[in-house]
């Protein structure tokens, strides 16, 4: 079970990781969705550049790194922020994005050997159903192209996790979002100039909410969100963490009701009861152990 403060930290995370989705879609309603994501890794990469380096070490780790670098950045933000220029809203797109927490699980077992117990299995499945059933209050399949996208987002991002942990004491976090956002930076400008138009015209005419949104997503959401989820990956198994990942479309929508002033229905107070009742199951019944000589990541 997670550690007091790695649960407020996990909680946390999530939340602001709810608050990404309504910066993204102020941020692709203004740019195009993969230019909008390039600014978003090119003010990481200058952020983060005194962490850059590369050590003889991870010479036989970078196919892990370079896979992660493309999963996580081009791969994932790529599809999320088309996803959010596809949809009216982010309810559709928060829905969504709880592939990821079957996903992430699967791929642990696959790919790390990691071996859930079938109690844990059972909240991560309940988990997921709690938010997916939300889903019958928004017409998910009339945004069926911003789904397809969203669900691929999710699946990387699985994936991105998975290798996120199997790379634990080789790159510490601020280095691997270095290296994550310079890869991604480049890849994004190519597609954004290849596939999308009115990239300068949206630089010209920038608003604060627009500029506020490439910030928010530079630095709280791959700063503080992925920064941190990545930490509590390497002390703990991914079936153990991800279950939590339910927390954000929650938060985001609790977040309309504060911010927009949107009714609170009672699906969604029964749903997400559901939701976090699997992860609490999930979190109890997890195998996971901390393991006693890690200390911290280095960085």
């Amino acid at each position: 079970m997670l550690r007091a403060p790695h649960l407020a930290a996990v909680c946390g995370i999530n939340l602001v990781f709810s608050g990404a989705y309504i910066a993204g879609k102020a941020g692709v309603d203004h740019f195009p969705p993969f230019f909008f994501s390039a600014l978003r890794f090119a003010i990481i990469a200058a952020a983060l550049l005194p962490f850059l380096r590369w050590r003889r070490e991870m010479n036989a780790h970078a196919k892990s790194i370079a896979a992660f670098c493309l999963l996580m950045g081009a791969g994932v933000y790529g599809t999320m922020y088309l996803a959010l220029a596809l949809a009216d809203g982010v309810a559709v797109i928060l829905i969504c994005t709880q592939f990821s927490v079957p996903a992430s699980a699967l791929l642990g077992v696959w790919l790390l050997g990691e071996k859930p117990g079938k109690a844990a299995w059972f909240g991560i499945w309940l988990a997921f159903a709690g938010v997916m059933a939300t889903g019958f209050d928004y017409a998910l399949l009339g945004y069926w192209k911003a789904s397809l996208c969203i669900i691929a987002s999710a699946v990387f991002y699985a994936a991105a996790n998975v290798i996120s942990r199997d790379l634990r004491g080789v790159v510490g976090v601020f280095n691997l979002n270095a290296m994550m956002a310079v890869v991604a930076a480049p890849v994004m400008f190519a597609l954004s100039f290849l596939l999308e138009s009115g990239q300068w015209d949206s630089v010209q005419t920038v608003t604060t909410p627009a500029a506020a949104a490439v910030l928010y997503s530079a630095f709280a959401v791959t700063l503080i969100g992925h920064t941190g989820m990545f930490a509590l990956l390497r002390l703990y198994p991914v079936s153990a963490v991800m279950p939590y990942y339910v927390l954000t479309p929650i938060f985001g929508v609790a977040g309309g009701v504060v911010i927009f002033s949107e009714e609170l229905s009672l699906r969604f107070l029964i749903c997400a009861s559901v939701a976090l009742t699997g992860v609490y199951i999930a979190n109890r019944s997890s195998r996971a152990t901390v393991n006693s000589r890690y200390t911290s990541p280095e960085v």
